[in-house]
This record gives structure tokens, C-alpha cells and sequence, in this order.
């Protein structure tokens, strides 16, 4: 319906057209300036045909009756995450807690609350090693907690820990932006780690030994750069320590009244079909993402004095 320029949602009348595209059915190609390819997004429309593909795979009928009230928990889900990660290998999850929340945004600033001090006259340093993502300063910065403070602007080291003013490291294996495996630079008594693991997928890099972390380190992971369904909002921590675990969840609670259930189900619809289905879905984004990079080589090699990317 739309050309394979945009995409047609059940119940609407025109198409939503893709990059350099527009009109109801996306017909009209944008030439010269008026092609504007926003480069800088991380929505993942990479999974879109493996869905089409598979219009039935992950249904979800929801009736207006289904549990009404305020409790949200969906205990299949908490199943379906340890199943994937089982299926997987990328991590542990025996012994440790699953707390849900509504993605990984979410789940970053719970992870900091839960780990900062509970004493009145401490507060902790929150700092990430260079390049890191961009949205960490945000997560540290929005609330403007007592308990914990950014320290990673022009900071090429981590700050010393210590009992008054204790260090909590975000780091992301493997990295955004670079794509490197990283492990938290700081270990100590009084340093804990925050290691979002939202890439630590089969399509994005080799999947070592499963992460098992003690009681100082939170390990997050998210739907939306497994599956590609980034607007459903739901992402996942691991925890060891019960204590952590319990925080994040009193943090998740009060800022949002916990993650909606409408979203956790077709996360779990979703979570279901890929262990079912044997993780069919990473083989298709690998090939998906290997074509890419040949194209992108291709395309750096015709370029006069271009050199190959790295």
C-alpha cells in the first residue's frame, strides 16, 4: 500500500511515509534539500520485515475486562526473560531478582537511586568512561537527587571512592557508540556498576560466557534492540543483591505506578515467539545487518580518497 516507502497501520487512512518520502501513499520522492535523512535516531526499523513476514506470530487481544486495578505484575513475563536469556547464553539469571520497568531509560535512573547511599550525609559520584551514551548525563541530572550526582563531564578518569562519597560507573557492553566490550574500570568497596547490556545480542556482537555479576552491579537489558519494538517500553534488570532489587522496584513504583500491563503483554507475546521459535529472529538481523555493512564498505570504496571504515 505504500510503495515499500512507508508503512500502512491497520485503522489509519494514509500511509507514514519513511525518510525523503510523503503523501498518502508515500509516492512522492523528496529530491535536494527537501530530503532530509535524520541519521541520528536509534529506532530500530531493522526488525519490520521479519514482522510483516509473520503477521501472526506474536498476537495480543486484550478485553476491556482483563484485570482491572492497579496490580501490573505478569509473572509469564519474568518466565519469558529468563528463557530468553537461557535460549541466549548472554546471561545469568539464576539466583538473581528480574525487576521490570518501563525500558531501559527508566530502569537506569532506578538502578542509580538503588545503589546510591541511603545515609543523609553521602552522596555518590555517577560516572561513565568516554565515549559513552549521551543519555546517561540525563538520567543522572533530571531528578536532581541528593543521593547521587554526575561527574563524567571533562573527567577522562573515574573520581576516588569512598565511604562519603562512593562512585557508581554506567557502562555499556558493548558500547554505543563505538561498539566495543567494556567492563566497569572501578571495583572497591565502596564502587558499584551499573552494565547496560541493551546490545548484548546474537545480531550485534559474539556472545561470550553469560554475564553474572555480584551484588554491587545491576545488569540491564531491553526489547527494543532485541526485537525492535522500542515504543512498548519494557526493559529488565537482573539483580543479585535482594536489597537493589527492592529499591528499583520502590523507585519504578513511585515515579510511574509501575510498568503498564498492556505493555508487558505484548512483551511477552513477542518474548514467547522468539524462544519458541528457536531465535530464528537474530539469524534474520544478523544477515539483515552483514548486508548493510557490505553495502556501507561498497559505497566508502567508490569514493574518490575515501578510505575503508573501521
Amino acid at each position: 500500500a505504500c510503495g515499500g516507502n512507508g508503512m500502512l497501520y491497520p485503522g489509519e487512512d494514509a500511509c507514514d511515509c519513511f525518510d525523503c518520502f510523503e503523501g498518502p501513499s508515500c509516492s512522492t520522492r523528496l529530491e535536494g534539500e527537501a530530503c532530509v535523512v535524520v541519521a541520528n535516531s536509534g529506532t530500530p526499523y531493522l526488525f519490520e520485515d521479519y514482522w510483516l513476514a509473520r503477521p501472526r506470530s506474536a498476537p495480543l487481544s486484550v478485553l476491556p475486562s482483563y484485570h482491572i486495578g492497579y496490580d501490573a505484575h505478569v509473572p509469564r513475563l519474568e518466565a519469558a526473560i529468563r528463557s530468553l536469556h537461557g535460549l541466549v547464553g548472554n546471561a545469568v539469571t539464576d539466583g538473581r531478582e528480574v525487576v521490570v520497568g518501563i525500558g531501559s531509560t527508566e530502569l537506569i535512573a532506578a538502578a542509580l537511586y538503588a545503589l546510591s547511599p541511603t545515609q543523609d550525609e553521602a552522596t555518590a559520584s555517577v560516572w561513565s568512561r568516554a565515549p559513552y551514551y549521551s543519555g546517561y548525563k540525563q538520567s543522572a541530572t533530571f531528578f536532581r537527587s541528593a543521593g547521587f550526582e554526575w561527574a563524567a563531564d571533562n573527567a577522562s578518569s573515574p573520581p576516588p571512592a569512598t565511604a562519603e562519597r562512593p562512585l557508581i560507573e554506567l557502562v555499556t557492553s558493548p558500547n554505543n557508540p563505538d561498539g566495543h566490550a567494556r567492563a566497569a574500570s572501578v571495583a572497591g568497596p565502596h564502587s558499584s556498576a551499573v552494565m547496560d547490556h541493551a546490545y548484548l545480542w546474537p545480531h550485534f556482537t559474539a556472545v561470550g560466557p553469560p554475564v553474572a555479576y555480584g551484588n554491587s552491579t545491576v545488569a540491564l537489558f531491553t526489547l527494543s534492540k532485541m526485537t525492535g519494538h522500542a515504543s512498548t517500553r519494557v526493559g529488565w534488570a537482573l539483580c543479585s543483591d535482594p536489597h537493589v532489587a527492592a529499591r528499583m522496584r520502590d523507585f519504578v513504583q513511585t515515579a510511574t505506578f509501575g510498568s503498564p500491563r498492556e505493555n508487558q503483554l505484548r512483551a511477552l507475546a513477542v518474548l514467547e515467539h522468539v524462544v519458541g521459535s528457536g531465535g530464528e529472529i537474530f539469524t534474520f538481523a544478523r544477515g539483515r545487518m552483514l548486508r548493510r555493512w557490505e553495502r556501507l564498505e561498497a559505497l566508502f570504496a567508490s569514493l574518490p580518497e575515501a578510505g575503508q571504515p573501521e
